[in-house]
């Protein structure tokens, strides 16, 4: 009577520690499957930051790239006027004619003014959230991969119409 008492007593504690464990299990399954879904949502946020802001870039590089040449046009018509006010104020006419010339030939340095394009920033390191993930989804038994690959394609169609209309009145 006595082990049969026991075994009772060990079936119960081994039923109430299995569905603990088997508790415990799901809810480490579950939270695996939440961490694989948080990764692949991280990094493809990350990768449309990135791909958004390298095109807001190159706009502004663009942008300031032309202000610069504007800049420059600007510079040499300024240090020109300047030549030519200094001949205007020469009263020697040997020396006027000589500084006309000067002002003619004036070759105006400007790599001062050039703009360096930076480097583009090196893409971030994910290979911890890859390795994260990869060990997530050992235990996500639902888990699938998912891959988003966009691709974008222009196209531009012009179509030019001709028409002639050609009328011809005859009066009798």
């Amino acid at each position: 009577q006595d082990l049969s008492d026991d075994l009772a007593v060990a079936n119960s504690s081994y039923h109430s520690a299995d569905a603990a464990c088997t508790t415990t299990v799901g809810h480490w399954q579950e939270k695996s499957c939440m961490l694989v879904t948080a990764i692949d949502a991280e990094i493809e946020a990350y990768a449309l930051c990135r791909k958004e802001e390298e095109g807001l870039f190159e706009e502004v590089w663009l942008n300031e790239s032309a202000k610069v040449e504007i800049r420059k046009n600007d510079y040499v018509a300024y240090k020109k006027i300047q030549c030519y006010i200094s001949v205007l104020n020469e009263t020697d006419l040997a020396k006027q004619d000589k500084l006309l010339g000067t002002c003619s030939d004036q070759n105006i340095p400007m790599d001062d003014l050039d703009l360096i394009k930076p480097a583009t920033p090196a893409e971030e390191d994910t290979s911890q959230l890859v390795g994260s993930k990869s060990d997530a989804l050992g235990a996500c038994p639902s888990a699938t991969t998912t891959t988003t690959t966009t691709t974008t394609t222009t196209t531009t169609t012009t179509t030019t119409t001709t028409t002639t209309t050609t009328t011809t009145t005859t009066t009798t």
